[in-house]
């Protein structure tokens, strides 16, 4: 299925306009997979983000592990990636600390 026709399925089950809340040049984009979303969540969309310059990070939350998979650009372009189960991770830029058991209990 088309990721632009999951967008807007998405936006009109929660009532969002997302041209509202679209942004120019985004920095940190959060996945919480399902079984059906975790081979495009951890493939294709991965190369897909990075393929935009401004995005430094792809969060992706998996609540049946539970873990937090973090991909961040580095030096050169490259992709570094994390696996967290626990603990506080900094996302830089633009800069903030993120507790990971916050964001798996939410998921």
């Amino acid at each position: 299925r088309p990721a632009r026709e999951q967008r807007d399925d998405e936006a009109d089950r929660l009532q969002v306009d997302l041209d509202d809340v679209f942004l120019a040049a985004p920095m940190i984009v959060v996945e919480v997979i399902s079984p059906s979303t975790e081979r495009d969540d951890t493939g294709s969309k991965l190369l897909e983000y990075f393929t935009i310059a401004s995005i430094q990070h792809y969060l992706i939350i998996d609540p049946y592990r539970p873990a937090l998979i973090h991909h961040a650009r580095g030096e050169g372009g490259a992709i570094a990636t994390r696996i967290h189960a626990g603990g506080t991770i900094t996302i830089s830029p633009p800069g903030f600390e993120l507790n990971v058991a916050d964001v798996l209990v939410a998921s």
